[in-house]
């Protein structure tokens, strides 16, 4: 069946004009470019960041879009989907739905419109025979709608465009920014949307493939969806596991805590809890906007979520320390997995957080979990100041309790680059499943701005409107450092502490593979950088440094050595 469907798609393209081309990574774009088959003068040449071009935008400020799923890889399928919001050189309001397929090694349909209409900040999801299902809001007749979308076979790029009955809801209270999730096992598909001038979020479903609509409703499980349990911000994530349980998380309005619902039985009945909760405004680490889910292979939910600090940070945003977590709900527990919370105050200069757009996925082969996420380098700021992100990724081995190898996936730097002439990744989607193989492959589709360390055009400082490509990256994940309690752990890149747990006085030891700088660090279980125990060049070999405990509180912490794109996170227990 799935040979025979490629094999007539590739007729078609033959017969009716062609959209087959080879297709190379890094500098050659998809078929059906849309801007004049070339790529855009301003940055011509100067692109290091790694991928395909799948299509383009003029405007790289996906707002409401920075959580969301774009890419889907349907296994046991071996196509790819994309989907993004396009905007043209005018700007405003001038953004449509665009969705490209590849079929590999070297099928792409090209970038394909998936609605005429004004439309955008919508998502992607599949169905199990492989076709891709979207949403999106367009306009029509001066409205926001909620816009169902789903194709007519597996990458046709055909696509019958539905506008969700709005039932008993007015026109101004339509639910915009909608999410989709694909329930293949329950035969539901659930949909999601926000309710902006009310800051109220409401979910629907349909059974048919968006022929007939379920009521919208803002309660589940008994719980409302509104702003002291729901951001309408659009910014909340769905997620399926292998036996049929699903979920919604998303952090709410006012205390800036993250919620989930979850349902195990096709959405009957809905559970609701806490991924996490501070003390709002005492605490000054607030849960903010970017989380992902996945479940693992026992159908356990993990979430990974974006936590700032709101003292001695840059504001509305800009630079913000921050730092990302994960919750297992199985055991409860909180972990690190990524800090930016540096030791300049404030922050690096950027419209981001530090550390921010968290994605998560797994091999289900091996269980292993793999966190990929934006990162602001303050060595990387641009012409006029404001730093570049870089998408990097961490891997966990033992359920997300430690988070053991960091990677620099894109390492793209242009810093003092003017605008037009950045790198500066951001936007990204990372497929939830990974590939298993040796090394494991993770897919990842992003945006890659040429403007000036910017968010979007004018009014950020010295930012210009440029043609953006949007990327696709197959990343082969090639281990480069385990936690010292692994036994696969290689030698030539090692950390261990030892008393441990410790009273008075312990010992950090480190082996280092190559020269270079080094930081090593200590770190509270809440993420906050305790003391840099050492920072600076090192030569390739052992070292060991003692530390003194006793003014320290009795508790968990994290070491954590860096050594180039290298970083081992180590626990240590301090028991007075």
């Amino acid at each position: 069946m799935k040979k025979s469907m490629i094999a007539l798609t590739l007729l078609a393209c033959l017969v009716f004009g062609a959209k087959y081309r080879p297709v190379n990574a890094y500098v050659t774009m998809a078929p059906n470019y849309i801007s004049l088959g070339k790529i855009g003068p301003e940055y011509q040449g100067v692109r290091a960041s790694p991928g395909i071009v799948v299509g383009t935008t003029y405007m790289d400020w996906q707002y409401n879009g920075s959580c969301d799923k774009y890419i889907f890889w349907p296994t046991p399928y071996s196509a790819f989907h994309f989907y993004w919001t396009y905007m043209t050189a005018a700007g405003g309001a001038t953004r449509r739905t665009y969705y490209n397929y590849f079929f590999p090694p070297d099928y792409w349909l090209g970038q394909t419109q998936v609605d005429a209409l004004t439309s955008r900040m919508g998502t992607l999801d599949g169905l199990s025979d492989g076709r891709a299902v979207c949403t999106a809001h367009h306009t029509s007749g001066g409205v926001n709608l909620p816009t169902f979308y789903i194709d007519a076979a597996e990458g046709a790029g055909s696509f019958t465009i539905t506008e969700i009955p709005l039932g008993s809801l007015p026109p101004s209270d339509a639910p915009i920014w909608p999410k989709i999730c694909a329930d293949t096992i329950h035969g539901r598909i659930w949909v999601s949307g926000s309710q902006s001038t009310a800051q109220v979020g409401w979910v629907t479903y349909t059974t048919n493939e968006g022929a007939t609509w379920a009521t919208w409703v803002n309660t589940l499980g008994g719980v409302p969806l509104d702003t002291l349990h729901f951001d309408a911000g659009g910014r909340e994530v769905w997620v399926t596991s292998p036996n049929g349980k699903i979920a919604l998380v998303n952090n709410d309005g006012v205390y800036l805590n993250y919620h989930y619902w979850e349902s195990t039985d096709g959405g009957a009945t809905w559970a609701h809890g806490y991924v996490f909760q501070q003390n709002f405004p005492s605490d000054s680490v607030l849960g903010y906007i970017w989380c992902d889910a996945v479940y693992d292979n026992n159908n356990n939910l993990h979430v990974v979520f974006v936590c700032i600090d709101t003292i001695g940070s840059g504001s509305g945003g800009s630079g913000w320390r921050s730092l990302i977590r994960h919750w297992n709900k199985a055991t409860g527990q909180i972990t690190p997995v990524a800090s930016g919370w540096y030791e300049v105050t404030p922050g690096p200069g950027s419209n981001h957080p530090t550390v921010s757009e968290v994605q998560i996925g797994i091999n289900r082969a091996t269980g292993d979990l793999y966190v990929t996420y934006c990162k602001a380098d303050p060595n990387d700021a641009a012409q006029n100041g404001l730093t570049n992100l870089d998408i990097y990724g961490a891997r966990s081995t033992d359920n997300g309790v430690t988070w053991i190898e960091h990677h620099n996936i894109t390492n793209s730097h242009t810093p003092g680059a003017p605008a037009g002439q950045c790198d500066d990744d951001r936007y990204q989607s990372l497929n939830s499943e990974v590939k298993d193989g040796n090394p494991d492959t993770l897919y990842i589709f992003y945006l890659n701005s040429k403007d000036a360390g910017g968010g979007y055009f004018p009014p950020d400082p010295g930012a210009v409107m440029t043609e953006d490509p949007y990327l696709f990256y197959a990343y082969a994940w090639n281990p480069t450092g385990v936690s010292e309690n692994k036994s696969e752990a290689p030698r030539n890149f090692s950390l261990n502490t030892a008393p441990n747990p410790v009273h008075n006085q312990t010992s950090i030891s480190y082996t280092l593979p190559r020269s270079g700088d080094v930081v090593v660090s200590l770190y509270g279980a809440d993420g906050r950088l305790v003391r840099v125990i050492e920072d600076g060049y090192r030569n390739a070999g052992s070292y060991q440094v003692r530390i003194d405990t006793r003014e320290l509180t009795s508790g968990a912490y994290l070491v954590v050595l860096k050594a180039g794109n290298q970083q081992i996170t180590g626990k240590l227990v301090v028991a007075h």
